[in-house]
């Protein structure tokens, strides 16, 4: 080492005179050494027993946020975003929502709402999988991630078609397509690829930890509860009368359907495992 380090001076040997301290076995410096060895046999040092978590840290992604009336919504990606947002118009007169917020402009916005109420929604993984990959990869038109799914088709053999989605696309067809998407989010979450892990299907729990990093939501709803929670967390708020909230059905609902089984399940299970490990999801059927 001394001679990689380009240093010419050498040690001939120890110093004899050095001692080593404290020489005894621990077993007689410890009172109750057998119960620390059953303490530290406990420890996991290395967090061994915890689902491993390689996703890069998020941020607070303020800009998506959405507010109207006294309530403000932070939406998760490839949720019920437009269903939520179309209840949201019907708080206000005007039948608008706000958005495109700074974090400056979002302190601003709840200076002026003493009393407001925040929250977000909580879609199934497979549900969730599912929605971004029928709105980001399998179609081509505005708003889809066309570099991104040509990278999949060429680098990672997902059997997507060249162009749009033609009628020879069928069940057995989405169920490979599907499959091999699950098979990369595996590899992309867990930082196995040279992709993004984009914000349309990063894991919800950490979504919400870059939330928590600017100001945690009062409250994390289910889709299937939204019925029912929306109106009751506006009048949290002080609206006297909310509007209601008509269930729309997950758009993409009949596809999942279509070709959902246990080993969909098993593999959403082996991408997700955080979230289903932090909200408790069961099975999606």
């Amino acid at each position: 080492l001394a001679a990689w380090l380009g240093c010419d001076a050498r040690i001939e040997s120890l110093d004899k005179k050095l001692k080593k301290q404290n020489p005894e076995p621990l077993e007689s410096k410890v009172r109750n050494f057998e119960a620390m060895e059953g303490a530290l046999a406990r420890l996991d040092r290395f967090n061994l027993s915890r689902t491993p978590n390689f996703e890069p840290r998020r941020g607070p992604a303020v800009p998506t946020y959405i507010a109207a009336g006294p309530l403000l919504y932070l939406p998760i990606r490839s949720g019920p975003v437009e269903a939520a947002q179309d209840w949201m118009r019907g708080l206000t007169p005007d039948l608008s929502t706000e958005d495109g917020f700074t974090q400056k402009t979002i302190r601003q916005w709840k200076s002026a709402h003493e009393g407001f109420r925040s929250f977000t929604i909580l879609r199934h993984p497979v549900a969730r999988a599912h929605a971004a990959f029928c709105d980001k990869i399998l179609p081509t038109g505005p708003g889809t991630y066309a570099g991104i799914r040509e990278n999949l088709r060429k680098h990672f053999d997902m059997p997507l078609p060249k162009g749009d989605v033609s009628d020879g696309y069928g069940a057995d067809e989405h169920r490979a397509a599907f499959s091999a998407w699950l098979r990369f989010l595996r590899a992309n979450l867990g930082g196995q690829t040279g992709l993004r892990v984009d914000a349309t299907w990063a894991s919800q729990s950490s979504v919400l930890q870059g939330m928590a990093g600017f100001g945690a939501p009062d409250r994390v709803i289910r889709e299937a509860e939204m019925a029912d929670a929306l109106p009751d967390i506006a009048r949290a708020a002080g609206v006297a009368t909310p509007p209601a909230f008509v269930q729309d059905r997950d758009p993409h609902h009949d596809a999942i359907a279509m070709v959902y089984d246990i080993e969909i399940e098993k593999m959403t299970r082996e991408v997700y495992a955080r979230d289903y490990e932090t909200f408790g999801f069961g099975d999606w059927a």
